[in-house]
C-alpha cells in the first residue's frame, strides 16, 4: 500500500468517512462492508487468507508496510498543518519524567 492510493481511495464519496471507528471486525454480518473503506483495503491488500494469518510472515508484513505508510501521513499531515512532532515528542519525555 501506498499512500497516494490511500489518499485516492479516502477521497471515494461512497465510503461512509470513519465508519471504521465502529467496526467490530464481522465483516461478513455487517451490511455496510460496500460503503466501508477499510475493508475495501483489507480485502485488496489481503486477499487471501494466508495473509491474515497472524501465524503467517506476510501478515506482519502487512501489518508493517500499514504502519509505515500511516506514519508517513501522519508526518506529512502535521508538517502541512505547522505541527512540530519532535517537540511534542519532547513535551511528553518531561511530562513521563514528573
Amino acid at each position: 500500500m501506498d499512500k497516494e492510493y490511500l489518499k485516492m481511495i479516502a477521497g471515494n464519496p461512497n465510503f461512509i468517512p470513519g465508519i471504521y471507528n465502529y467496526c467490530d471486525r464481522w465483516c461478513e454480518r455487517c451490511p455496510l462492508t460496500s460503503r466501508c473503506m477499510n475493508f475495501a483495503i483489507a480485502n485488496e491488500q489481503s486477499p487471501d487468507q494466508d495473509s491474515r494469518d497472524i501465524n503467517n510472515e506476510t501478515f506482519w508484513h502487512k501489518l508493517s508496510e500499514t504502519f509505515q505508510v500511516t506514519l508517513d501521513l501522519l508526518k506529512e499531515t502535521a508538517e502541512r498543518e505547522g505541527i512540530d512532532l519532535d517537540a511534542i515528542s519532547k513535551n511528553l519525555s518531561i511530562f513521563n519524567k514528573l
